[in-house]
């Protein structure tokens, strides 16, 4: 799974709108299902948005804001789902491949 996250957030081309935050040690998102279906290509066998969450807990991700919980109308900045990890850095793939459940 994380290596496949880091795939989708590092391709600047994703249709889930993923993407590094500015130093590259955290990652946002807006589609839940977009990600899922992004991941699902890497060959991730997930079959709901939940299992995102669930997997992301697993591998113990923080996550520092939701933009589930948002309305739609809302400011566009605040519309991110953020997430980071000690290891899940840009340019870290060798220690994110050593990333294990918990």
């Amino acid at each position: 799974f994380p290596e496949a996250l880091y795939n989708v957030v590092s391709d600047p081309f994703n249709s889930c709108g993923a993407m590094w935050n500015q130093n590259g040690t955290a990652f946002r998102y807006r589609d839940e299902h977009q990600l899922l279906v992004e991941l699902q290509a890497q060959g991730i066998k997930a079959r709901k948005d939940a299992s995102i969450s669930k997997n992301l807990n697993d591998f113990r991700f923080q996550r520092h804001s939701d933009g589930r919980r948002r309305k739609q109308d809302d400011d566009a900045e605040d519309c991110w789902t953020v997430f980071s990890h000690s290891v899940f850095r840009r340019g870290n793939i060798d220690g994110v491949r050593e990333m294990r459940r918990k």
